[in-house]
């Protein structure tokens, strides 16, 4: 017993220490936790999504007094200046027990990453950067199985 009080300590620790390290959520939102997501604990997604050079940051959050959550993604400059883009807010599932977050190689831009958001089992919402709009574009795409293995 007590080398699970330790181990839980020192999660809790090193969950502080990568949650000070990144920029605060907007107002309202807060970092999703295990809980939240069926038991299941899912760090940030880095990539550069926009094909900048500069990494950006994507992550589950949740709003406690809407009972939502959402995916953001923190989109800075090399002096550390940016904002938070909420991507999408929904009302939280009843099951998390597909969800899934990646950053994967845009293969029409190698530059970019495309983000993947997926909540059910047979697709995923997908994000791609639109250098015209200046913004993220979202989609819809075949969610890929997994191997086993």
């Amino acid at each position: 017993m007590k080398i699970l009080m330790r181990i839980l300590v020192l999660m809790q620790l090193v969950l502080a220490t990568v949650a000070l390290g990144a920029p605060p959520l907007p107002a309202g939102w807060r970092h999703a936790a295990w809980w939240d997501l069926g038991g299941r604990d899912l760090g940030d997604v880095a990539a550069d999504f926009n094909g900048d050079g500069h990494v950006e940051i994507a992550t589950v959050a949740v709003r406690d007094d809407r009972d939502i959550m959402g995916l953001l993604v923190w989109r800075g400059n090399a002096q550390g200046e940016g904002k938070w883009l909420v991507l999408n807010e929904q009302k939280i599932p009843s099951s998390m027990a597909d969800f899934d977050i990646e950053a994967v190689t845009d293969d029409d831009h190698p530059s970019k990453s495309k983000l993947l958001y997926c909540l059910a089992a047979r697709e995923c919402m997908v994000f791609t950067w639109d250098d015209k709009a200046g913004s993220f574009k979202r989609g819809v795409q075949a969610r890929k199985q997994k191997s086993k293995g």
